[in-house]
C-alpha cells in the first residue's frame, strides 16, 4: 500500500471511530409532548386513569411504573399524548414540556406484580436440622383470659355451633366493634382487656391491624382455640407496608385458618373447606380456585373484593411470614421465607429473628 493510501486508510478508520463513539451523534432523540396543566390522565393497559401523574419537572427522571406486558401505556395531558409499548427490560423515556418552560424528564418502567414477585420467589426447603420451635399457648384459665371471656360474653358472641362458625362470630364481632385506622397506634393500654375496654368506652378510638389481630388471637384463646398473629411481609425493602392477619387451629379439620379482622375476611377453596395462610399462599402461586367471603369489608364502608385483596394486596406481603413466638425464655420471633431469600427480610432484623425455609418449622403443630 503506498503511503497515500494508507493515510486515507486510517483516516478513514478514525472517522468512523468518532462517529461511533460521539454520542452527539448517535444519541437517539427522546419524544417531547407538552402541557399547560400539571394533572396527567394515563390509560394502563385497558384502565383509564384519571389525574393519575402529577409533572414534576424537579425529578430526574420521574418513574411511572407499570404492570401492563406488551400493552400500550398512554400518558393523555391537556393539550397532548404519548403511547408506548414497556418491555420488561427496557425503559421508554420522554419529555414534557409543561407550560413551555420546565421539562420533565419522565420514565415508564416494566414492574412485576406483586403475584410474579412471589411466583418468583420459588418454593420453601425442609430443614433437617430443626424438626420444630417450640410455642406456649396461655390457658384459657388464667386469670387474664377468664377476665376477657366473661367481661366480654365471649361464649355468647361465639355461639354454641361448630368450631368454624364459632371462630367466624368471632371474627365479625372483633371486625365491627373495633374500627381499623392504619394511619395511627391504638390506645394506650395495660393489656388486651385494658384495650378493648378503652375503644369501646371512646366511640372515636381505632386500633391499628397488628392491635387487631392481637384481640382476636386472645379472644380465640380465651375459648381455648390455639392462634396466633401473623405478620405479613413483602419482599420489598422500600415497601413499609406490611399486614398483621391471624391463624387460628381447628382441631375438627387439623389446619390453620385463615382470619382477618381489618377486613372481616376468610378464604375458602372450591369445596367450601376454610383454608389457612399457607394454603392460600400456594394457590396464589398455583393459580388455583380461592373463595373470598362475600361479605368482606373495611369498617363496613366499602366491600374487600378477592381481586384487590386476594391477588394484589395479600400477594404482596405473603413473600415472608412472621410470628412473635412464646417460648420458657420469653417472645421469640420466627420468619419464614422461600428457599432463594438468605437472611432476614430488612425490616426484621433489629429483632433478630429465627429465619427458616421450612413451613412445617415456621408452623409446627
Amino acid at each position: 500500500m503506498h503511503t497515500k493510501e494508507f493515510i486515507l486508510a486510517a483516516l478513514l478508520i478514525v472517522i468512523v471511530f468518532i462517529f461511533m463513539t460521539t454520542p452527539a451523534i448517535c444519541q437517539i432523540r427522546v419524544p417531547v409532548i407538552r402541557a399547560n396543566d400539571p394533572l396527567v390522565d394515563i390509560r394502563d393497559g385497558g384502565e383509564l386513569r384519571k389525574g393519575q401523574w402529577r409533572i414534576s419537572p424537579h425529578l430526574t427522571p420521574d418513574v411511572y411504573k407499570t404492570h401492563a406486558k406488551n400493552e400500550p401505556v398512554t400518558f393523555i395531558t391537556d393539550i397532548d399524548s404519548i403511547s408506548c409499548v414497556v418491555w420488561t427490560d427496557t425503559p421508554f423515556t420522554f419529555v414534557i414540556l409543561f407550560q413551555g418552560k420546565d421539562s420533565a424528564l419522565t420514565e415508564v418502567r416494566y414492574e412485576p406484580t406483586y403475584l410474579e414477585v412471589l411466583i418468583a420467589g420459588g418454593p420453601y426447603a425442609k430443614d433437617p436440622a430443626r424438626t420444630t420451635i417450640p410455642f406456649l399457648y396461655r390457658s384459657a384459665d388464667t386469670p387474664e383470659l377468664r377476665s376477657l371471656r366473661s367481661r366480654f360474653a365471649l361464649d355468647s358472641v361465639a355461639g354454641h355451633g361448630p368450631d368454624d362458625v364459632r371462630v367466624i362470630n368471632i371474627l365479625h364481632w372483633v371486625h365491627t366493634t373495633f374500627p381499623h385506622d392504619g394511619t395511627k397506634d391504638a390506645p394506650a393500654s395495660s393489656g388486651t382487656g385494658d384495650l378493648m375496654g378503652k375503644c369501646i368506652a371512646d366511640s372515636n378510638a381505632t386500633v391499628d391491624c397488628g392491635s387487631l389481630a392481637t384481640i382476636l388471637a386472645d379472644c380465640y384463646t380465651a375459648l381455648g382455640f390455639r392462634a396466633r398473629r401473623i405478620v405479613c411481609l413483602p419482599k420489598d425493602s422500600t415497601d413499609y407496608d406490611c399486614h398483621s392477619i391471624n391463624a387460628v387451629y381447628l382441631p375438627g379439620i387439623g389446619r390453620w385458618v385463615w382470619m382477618d379482622p381489618t377486613n372481616d375476611a376468610y378464604v375458602r377453596d372450591e369445596q367450601g373447606q376454610l383454608l389457612g395462610i399457607g394454603d392460600v399462599r400456594q394457590r396464589l402461586i398455583e393459580n388455583r380456585p380461592l373463595r373470598l367471603n362475600e361479605d368482606a369489608n373495611w369498617n363496613h364502608r366499602s366491600p374487600v373484593t378477592a381481586a384487590h385483596y386476594l391477588y394484589n394486596y395479600m400477594a404482596k406481603n405473603l413473600f415472608a411470614l412472621l410470628y412473635y413466638g412464646k417460648t420458657a425464655e420469653g417472645s421469640r420471633p420466627v420468619l419464614l421465607t422461600p428457599a432463594s431469600y438468605a437472611g432476614a427480610i430488612p425490616r426484621t432484623r433489629a429483632a433478630a429473628p429465627v429465619c427458616t425455609h421450612d413451613p412445617e418449622v415456621f408452623w409446627g403443630k
